[in-house]
């Protein structure tokens, strides 16, 4: 996993322990087998050159790609630790104390090519996605909202189904108003979609279950 560490730097308590603490967990962080996002140590020195609000937001970024984070000591006495905090726990990413770090996952350690081969391709999608806007802007799906992206998941499944030989018969039966959904979120749906997506790659180049 991703795992970043979340404490105090400067505001509060000396900013040399803390970095010389932040380290010492980083280092038995790489030890079990993570890799470690450190920001004390990732910006330490430049704060003369870089504002401090340019390190928060940035830090932000990278805790977003995180799988985990470590709650360092006396976090709770830093607000952008609270901040950072905060937004780990928005997101749904899986906080730990110093005295209970995270094992390397049964998914990593049963399939690691598996592994290390799904997080490169959501890069892939996010290098493609960043491309693509740039031609088409936002507009092609602001248009027709996400009644406009089913109709595109549809092209894509569509021509998926078609290349697998499997043939299809599609009859318009009319049209009834939206409906909410009554268990799993539409977003559980989406995310559902886009793990698919991966899952089908990694399949064609044989490396899901390795």
């Amino acid at each position: 996993m991703i795992v970043a560490l979340i404490g105090p730097y400067e505001t509060y308590g000396d900013k040399a322990a803390n970095i010389a603490h932040a380290r010492e967990i980083a280092a038995e962080l790489w030890r079990l087998g993570h890799a470690v996002l450190c920001p004390h140590m990732n910006t330490g020195g430049l704060e003369d050159e870089v504002p401090r609000e340019r390190f928060l937001l940035g830090d932000k970024v990278l805790l977003s790609v995180c799988d985990a984070a470590v709650l360092l000591r006396d976090w709770q006495l830093s607000e952008g630790a609270q901040d950072e905090q905060a937004y780990a726990y928005q997101l749904g990413i899986s906080l730990y104390g110093e005295d209970d770090l995270p094992a390397l996952h049964d998914t990593e350690q049963q399939s690691p090519v598996q592994v290390a081969r799904f997080r490169e391709e959501l890069g892939v999608m996010m290098r493609t996605h960043l491309a693509k806007n740039a031609d088409y802007s936002s507009n092609g799906i602001l248009g027709m909202g996400t009644l406009g992206v089913v109709v595109r998941a549809w092209d894509k499944i569509s021509r998926l189904l078609h290349l697998h030989g499997v043939r299809i018969r599609v009859e318009h039966e009319g049209y009834t108003a939206p409906r909410e959904a009554a268990n799993e979120a539409v977003e559980d749906s989406w995310r559902d979609l886009a793990n698919y997506a991966v899952i089908g790659c990694l399949v064609r180049e044989g490396t899901w279950g390795r």
